[in-house]
C-alpha cells in the first residue's frame, strides 16, 4: 500500500562498545517504550549492536545469526520496517552492512562503499559496489552510511536510480560535528529529496565521543526536527510525498541532472 505520509522514528542511541547482548536489549526497550505507534520505519545508527568496530574478526556475524534475527523479530513484533548497520562476515570477508528489514521477513541489504580510511575501516572491511533503491510504501529510499555523505557523487540522485529519501546511518564523532551539520542539508538540497540521518551518542571507551545531532531535512534543506545533542532520544519525523512532488514540479532542477 502506497502512503503519501511516511513516519519515521530516529533512534539516537547511546551504544555500549562491543556489548551486543546489552545493546540489543536496551534498543528493544527503546522500541517498545519510546517509538511512536504511528511510525512506519525505525532507523538505528551505524553498527547499532557493537558501536564502530575495527575488529570484525571478533564481532562480525554471519547473516541469520543473533543481530539479523533480532531485526527480523522486532520488525514482525512491531509491524514496522527497521533498519541499521552491523558488521557481517561472509565468504571470508567482512562488510559494514545496512539491513532494511520488513515486517514480512524479507529484507534489503547494502554494503558500505566509502570506507572510513582514517578509522582503519578500509583495512578490515570490503567495500560494497552496488547502489540500491528500496521501494517501501510507495517511497524510493536510498541508504548511505556515515562517511559516504562526504561524497556527493556517490549519493547523487539520478534519472535511472531516482530516490525520494536519502537515509543515513552513522557513527559520526563529536569532533567533526560541524561537517555533519553542513553536509546533511547540502545532500538534501542538491538531490531534491528528503534526508533522514541518525547518529549515535555517548563515549566509545577509546576516547572518542559521539554527540548525536540526528536530523531530518526536506528538499529545500529546511530542518524538520530539532537536532538533540548529547542525549539519547527518539526523534519522530513526518515526510509528505505530496510536498516532495509539488516541490519538484515547481522547481524542476531534477530535469537537469546529467544522468
Amino acid at each position: 500500500m502506497d502512503k503519501d505520509i511516511l513516519n519515521l522514528s530516529i533512534v539516537q542511541a547511546n551504544t555500549v562498545q562491543s556489548d551486543v547482548v546489552g545493546n540489543l536489549a536496551h534498543l528493544e526497550e527503546i522500541l517498545e517504550q519510546d517509538c511512536s505507534p504511528e511510525s512506519d520505519i525505525i532507523v538505528l545508527p551505524e553498527m547499532f549492536n557493537t558501536g564502530f568496530q575495527v575488529e570484525p574478526q571478533k564481532y562480525a556475524e554471519a547473516m541469520g545469526l543473533q543481530t539479523s534475527r533480532w531485526l527480523k523479530l522486532q520488525a514482525a513484533r512491531l509491524n514496522k520496517a527497521i533498519c541499521g548497520t552491523f558488521a557481517v562476515a561472509e565468504n571470508g570477508k567482512h562488510y559494514n552492512r545496512f539491513i532494511f528489514q520488513l515486517p514480512n521477513g524479507q529484507y534489503f541489504q547494502y554494503d558500505k562503499h566509502h570506507l572510513f580510511i582514517y578509522g582503519k575501516e578500509g583495512e578490515v572491511y570490503t567495500a560494497g559496489q552496488e547502489k540500491i533503491i528500496i521501494n517501501y510504501l510507495g517511497w524510493n529510499i536510498r541508504p548511505a552510511i556515515c562517511y559516504e555523505v562526504r561524497f556527493p557523487e556517490w549519493c547523487r540522485n539520478t534519472k535511472d536510480l531516482e530516490y525520494d529519501l536519502l537515509l543515513v546511518c552513522a557513527n559520526w564523532p563529536s569532533v567533526r560535528s560541524n561537517a555533519w551539520r553542513n553536509l546533511l542539508p547540502a545532500r538534501a538540497i542538491e538531490n531534491s529529496s528528503y534526508l533522514v540521518a541518525v547518529n549515535r551518542t555517548g563515549p566509545d571507551g577509546s576516547g572518542i565521543t559521539y554527540n548525536g545531532g540526528s536530523a531530518a531535512y526536506n528538499p529545500e534543506g529546511v530542518a524538520l526536527v530539532n537536532p538533540t545533542l548529547e542525549n539519547e532520544t527518539v526523534l519522530e519525523v513526518t515526510l509528505s510525498k505530496t510536498h516532495l512532488n509539488n516541490y519538484r514540479t515547481q522547481f524542476k532542477v531534477h530535469t537537469d541532472w546529467e544522468i
